[in-house]
């Protein structure tokens, strides 16, 4: 963390004897760090975290396998740092591999880490996946998560699908439900 105290006094000189105080910019450390966008400050998080990630992938000898939470935990981090092709990767990785079963809030949260860097297709494969084997009873909460993905990257035809889906199953659409899907439609300006 880096505090930054506002100048309002100047540095001790001859005439002012006084030792700087936190307000005088002597008493800042003379190796500052660089004041960028948070996506370059980020940059050595996510390269930290790949190389943690990677690293733990190959400790099966021990008995350690990912789980959900460090499959959502790394797609987190690679989704706050735009890092696309690394997210990509994972669940490319996820879904392959199968190695995990997900609980639906895990499932859900994976699904809006792609949605927010526009990867509804990647979403929506994951979400397909992911219950075709097994590995997810997809649940209310999972499809609104889709539908979120589908409507921001303009995938009417999908979030149409997808709340027949929901229809199909008997479930009562909510505010969560058809936010969406009235997003969708005002983003393909579609009215009627």
């Amino acid at each position: 963390m880096i505090l930054l105290w506002p100048t309002t006094s100047s540095p001790s000189s001859p005439n002012n004897p006084t030792p700087p105080g936190p307000n005088s910019t002597s008493s800042l450390p003379s190796s500052r760090l660089p004041l960028s966008s948070p996506f370059s400050r980020a940059s050595p998080t996510w390269k930290l975290a790949l190389s943690f990630f990677q690293w733990a992938s190959d400790q099966h000898q021990y008995g350690y396998r990912h789980n959900c939470y460090t499959y959502n935990t790394i797609a987190s981090i690679f989704s706050r740092s735009r890092q696309t092709t690394h997210l990509k990767t994972v669940v490319k990785q996820l879904v392959e591999s199968a190695p995990c079963s997900f609980t639906p809030g895990a499932l859900g949260f994976l699904i809006r880490c792609l949605g927010e860097v526009g990867l509804a297709q990647e979403a929506h494969h994951l979400f397909d996946e992911m219950r075709v084997k097994g590995l997810c009873v997809p649940n209310v909460y999972c499809y609104n998560c889709l539908l979120e993905a589908l409507s921001k990257a303009g995938e009417v035809d999908l979030v149409e699908a997808r709340l027949e889906e929901m229809k199909g199953f008997g479930w009562e659409f909510d505010k969560f439900t058809l936010t969406p899907v009235v997003q969708a439609y005002c983003k393909a300006r579609r009215f009627d």
